[in-house]
């Protein structure tokens, strides 16, 4: 029993040699390996099959060609795979074959150079022997004639493409091409290409269509890249007349390239007027891409020759006369009715762009109701609206035109046929009839204008509704009348469900609210965006609040209240909503002063609380009073004297949003009177040069004082610019720079004095490689230094690696190739920095080629018997660094730049909050990426620079991450760049406990990051410590 059942158990399989693993697979395929053959031999092979009719292995080899070859072809087998291709081509007797070859030409034809291309297209004129003989075998063969005579006639490859009809597509192409890339020029078209054209232009057959648009883009091109001469116009107007044949193609491909040739023309040439009610014509096309080729096509005719008239058939005998630019304007918002969202998008935006249109045809576009002309007054506009100049409103506003008399109640007639338009209603008799179709005829504008934007904003895409809105601010921007109907229907798109669509119609509405005031039922509309969730919309929104005009006090109350709500919801919007109050206040002084006391709850009788400065709310309403006491000066008598002082305490916080008030700022105070800001300047920037000089007299006459004693003069200079730093902001870009200065000249004193001295040499090797890096580190840090100060910092950095190279040289015994090796290395990056810089100091140039005799000394000629032997080159010693270093010492340049121009390139963080960034643990998972929001502005940064900004992260055992924001997260807000980015944070391993982690804002130069300040008058990097847990799924 026990044998059956250990026979009956799983049997266990032994595998062969002793190891574990499975054996390998025996039915596995082995892979095949990839064999790439000349480019030359599968050409000659494609050349020989042709001669052989095999049409199969044809096919196949130019499959390999174009996977193969076509996209790696070099520019040595360019013109010789070209010819074998032409060859191949011209004598196939297939017309398959030769069509498959050709477009293999094609594609290595595009890939190659212009000077080759235009080798290849002149030799197409040239005479081949034997072409004539093969061409005339391929036709025998197709018409399958015996007794054709067979003459050995040279004939050029052009002859023998004018004998191919099947390669009419082909060859146009090309000269095509050829003709748009200038590789040749009009001149240089031979005949037969033009008869190959025109033979092209009169094929009817459906086959035909791609010949027929080839034909089409090739006479755009002649007629193009026709010099201007004499025939310069015949050639335009030939072009024109051509394609004004083929509008009317049976095939829409063809009525498109005839539409793309018209615009295509219409850059270079002044169409005719024919051509104008050609495109009319095409926008009933069927096919969408010609009719937004003939939009595009009326706005050029009406903004070129708007003026002119043009003469329209009003009915069967009638006509009437308008101008081109009203017509097309009408044509075009028909065209807003389009089945093709693409279409009516083109439509919509391409309104915004006509120059001149009569006021009433454009006043037509929104309201659905018809205008009547001049004979039949019965319609007469509406100012009053809902955005209108005047606070009286209409009784209907929804409606645009309202008739000045009550239209006659028609007679009850009984005879003739109802046409249903009421039910049950009495068919009207013959004189009813003739006076409805008389009052359709008198109207003065097309069906098509009639709500043309009122359709498109109501648009079901958001395309179309962006487009609209586009072109409704365009056209209401200078024309002050239309711009008060167009309020209202921009305003009802602040409510639209698309972001985008919003923020455009803001931008939109921001320009036109300049031509009337807004009263308290419009804010009210308006308002709303300034709760919207995307932060460009309600800065949009800010900016328009700041240009626009309030009608009476409660206009201002409801916008503080919105301001300060929206301050409530998105805190981080705080200097910009600052920002949009001030620009209220000083613009609404008056009606400010009306409501002071209930801004800053004043009482009449008890005295005032003084409230903290660190209310927001508070700080609102008190940088509104104050900018509005800067153009109304009289709101100073009626403060209470704590905002005198929360005045001086926000002119220094935020000196661009709160202005200056002349009559605070020449108070009495301390027994003092406060000068004004130009004259503090001035006396700030003598003491910046001041203090300039006294560093360069420190640093510059070393022998007169003793290491010591410069020392203590240079602690006073290092307290002196810290505090000028710390307590003016305005020159606080010089002072810094001072202080970096001194420090580097400190630091080349103390270096030069223990090397060449004999100091001790245990850690000058660190200081001197830390020096190098706060100079390269000075250099991205400030804007506006001049290149002197540049020219400085290399001599700088050029002397301590000099220093440092004679260190190196007395500390260990190094082979003269290596000290040689080291010292070429430093006069050529001396040089390739000094590349940079123009008007370099003489001192710096002449110690670089000084180092340059001593490691880089000519070139040595052989040893011949008459030479002499000392000839070879001398041993570099530490004595010889030292001699080249003590002859030139750098010194500070005795001229400092401009104290105004000088600027710190400093980083402000504004989210996450640094106080909460470190109680608040992130949590994510460890292994997965994971984002973080950060926001802050740059300042003092140029455009070029925002491409080296880098944001590291440092970790807490030492590894660190770079990451550079994407170019669409990057603003320009005027004075500073905003970045709103997302930060990656990711992490190997989870952790058993939170941690702290370091973000820094920094830029990237040679290949170092180089951290900028956090404000002008600290000395720290721009950084925030986040704490974060990385944990396990």
């Amino acid at each position: 029993m026990s044998g059956k059942a250990s026979g009956k158990g799983p049997r266990k399989r032994v595998l062969a040699g002793g190891n574990d693993q499975p054996p390998a697979k025996r039915n596995r395929k082995r892979e095949r390996k990839f064999k790439l053959r000349e480019l030359q031999k599968v050409l000659d092979e494609i050349v020989g099959r042709v001669a052989n009719s095999d049409g199969q292995l044809v096919n196949s080899l130019v499959r390999e060609l174009n996977t193969e070859h076509v996209r790696v072809i070099g520019d040595a087998d360019f013109q010789q795979s070209c010819e074998k291709l032409l060859k191949a081509c011209l004598t196939a007797k297939l017309d398959s074959i030769s069509t498959i070859i050709f477009d293999c030409l094609a594609a290595i034809f595009t890939r190659g150079r212009l000077r080759r291309k235009r080798k290849i297209m002149l030799s197409l004129k040239n005479y081949q022997n034997g072409l004539d003989r093969a061409t005339r075998e391929v036709v025998r063969f197709k018409k399958r004639a015996r007794n054709l005579e067979l003459d050995d006639e040279d004939i050029t490859i052009v002859d023998a493409f004018f004998r191919r009809p099947n390669l009419d597509r082909g060859i146009l192409g090309i000269y095509v091409s050829c003709l748009r890339e200038q590789v040749i020029t009009a001149d240089e078209v031979p005949e037969k290409i033009k008869l190959i054209a025109r033979r092209s232009m009169g094929a009817t057959s459906l086959s035909s269509t791609a010949r027929r648009i080839t034909a089409v883009e090739f006479h755009v091109a002649m007629a193009t890249a026709t010099p201007l001469n004499e025939d310069w116009a015949n050639q335009m107007g030939d072009c024109e007349s051509l394609l004004a044949i083929l509008n009317l193609d049976r095939d829409f491909r063809v009525r498109r390239a005839v539409a793309e040739g018209f615009l295509e023309l219409s850059s270079v040439w002044k169409l005719s007027k024919k051509t104008y009610f050609v495109a009319k014509e095409f926008l009933k096309d069927t096919d969408s891409d010609v009719r937004i080729a003939a939009i595009r096509l009326l706005i050029g005719f009406a903004n070129n020759m708007g003026h002119e008239m043009i003469v329209k058939k009003k009915g069967e005998e009638e006509t009437t006369q308008t101008t081109i630019s009203d017509d097309a304007f009408s044509a075009i918002c028909d065209a807003m009715n389009d089945i093709e969202i693409a279409v009516r998008v083109e439509a919509a935006q391409t309104l915004g762009d006509f120059q001149m249109v009569s006021e009433d045809l454009i006043y037509q576009t929104l309201d659905k109701k018809m205008m009547r002309s001049a004979a039949n007054k019965q319609v007469v506009k509406v100012e009053q609206s809902l955005f209108a100049l005047s606070k009286k409103a209409s009784a209907n506003k929804d409606r645009r035109w309202k008739f000045a008399k009550k239209a006659p109640k028609p007679a009850e007639t009984r005879g003739g046929w109802s046409r249903g338009k009421e039910l049950n209603a009495v068919a009207p008799g013959e004189e009813e009839k003739k006076k409805e179709e008389e009052d359709q005829e008198e109207s003065i504008i097309p069906h098509g204008a009639c709500g043309a934007f009122v359709s498109a904003l109501e648009d079901e895409f958001m395309d179309v509704r962006k487009a609209a809105v586009y072109s409704l601010g365009r056209l209401a921007c200078n024309r002050p009348s239309f711009a008060v109907s167009a309020l209202e229907y921009l305003a009802d798109m602040f409510n639209d469900e698309i972001a985008d669509v919003r923020l455009d119609a803001i931008n939109a509405l921001t320009p036109l609210v300049a031509h009337g005031q807004l009263n308290s039922e419009q804010l009210n509309v308006i308002s709303k965006c300034l709760d919207d969730a995307m932060p460009e919309a309600r800065q949009a929104m800010r900016e328009l609040l700041k240009r626009a005009q309030f009608v009476d006090v409660n206009c201002v109350e409801m916008c503080v209240k919105a301001l300060l709500a929206c301050l409530k919801r998105f805190p981080k919007d705080k200097e910009q909503i600052y920002g949009c109050m001030a620009d209220i206040g000083n613009n609404h002084s008056v009606q400010v002063q009306a409501i002071m006391r209930s801004l800053l709850d004043i009482h009449l009788i008890f005295h005032t609380r003084e409230p903290s400065i660190d209310d927001q709310e508070y700080v609102g309403k008190l940088i509104m009073v104050l900018n509005a006491a800067a153009s109304q000066p009289s709101l100073v008598m009626f403060m209470p004297e704590f905002v005198h002082r929360h005045y001086r305490f926000l002119r220094n916080s935020y000196p661009n949003i709160v202005r200056a008030i002349r009559v605070i700022d020449e108070e009495k105070q301390i027994g003092r009177v406060r000068k004004t800001d130009d004259t503090t300047n001035d006396k700030a920037e003598e003491v910046v040069m001041i203090t300039y000089q006294r560093l360069c007299e420190v640093s510059n006459k070393k022998s007169s004082l003793n290491i010591a004693e410069r020392n203590n003069q240079r602690d006073d200079i290092f307290r002196d610019a810290a505090a000028i730093s710390h307590y003016n902001s305005s020159v606080s870009g010089a002072a810094r720079l001072i202080f970096c200065l001194a420090e580097v000249s400190s630091t080349l004193d103390s270096v030069t004095n223990t090397v060449l001295c004999g100091g001790e040499l245990t850690n000058v090797k660190q200081l001197i490689t830390q020096s190098i890096e706060d100079m390269q580190s000075i250099e991205h840090r400030f804007s506006g230094v001049s290149v002197q100060i540049h020219a400085y910092l290399v001599y700088c950095k050029v002397y301590l690696s000099f220093l440092d190279l004679l260190v190196w040289m007395m500390q260990v015994m190094a082979p003269q190739t290596d000290v040689v090796a080291v010292g070429q290395s430093i006069c050529k990056e001396a040089r390739r920095e000094l590349e940079e810089y123009e008007d370099v100091p003489e001192s710096l140039f002449s110690f670089i080629s000084s180092c340059e005799a001593v490691f880089m000394p000519p070139v040595q000629i052989p040893l011949t018997a008459g030479a002499a032997l000392d000839d070879k080159r001398k041993i570099i010693t530490p004595s010889t660094v030292v001699k080249l270093l003590d002859k030139s010492t750098p010194t500070l340049p005795l001229k400092f730049p401009e104290v105004d121009k000088i600027h710190v390139k400093y980083a402000r963080i504004t989210s996450p909050n640094k106080d909460t960034a470190v109680e608040e643990t992130l949590k994510f998972f460890a292994h997965l990426p994971h984002g973080m929001p950060l926001e802050f502005q740059l300042h003092n940064m140029r455009e070029h620079e925002l491409e080296t900004i880098r944001i590291k992260t440092i970790h807490p055992d030492g590894r660190f991450d770079l990451m550079r924001p994407r170019v669409d997260e990057i603003r320009d807000e005027g004075r500073y760049y905003g970045v709103n980015t997302q930060l990656k944070i990711t992490c190997s391993s989870p952790w058993s406990e939170a941690a702290e982690i370091d973000v820094v804002i920094g830029i990237w130069s040679s290949g170092k990051f180089v951290p900028v300040f956090s404000s002008p008058s600290c000395f720290s990097p721009a950084h925030i410590r986040v704490r974060i847990h990385p944990h396990s799924r």
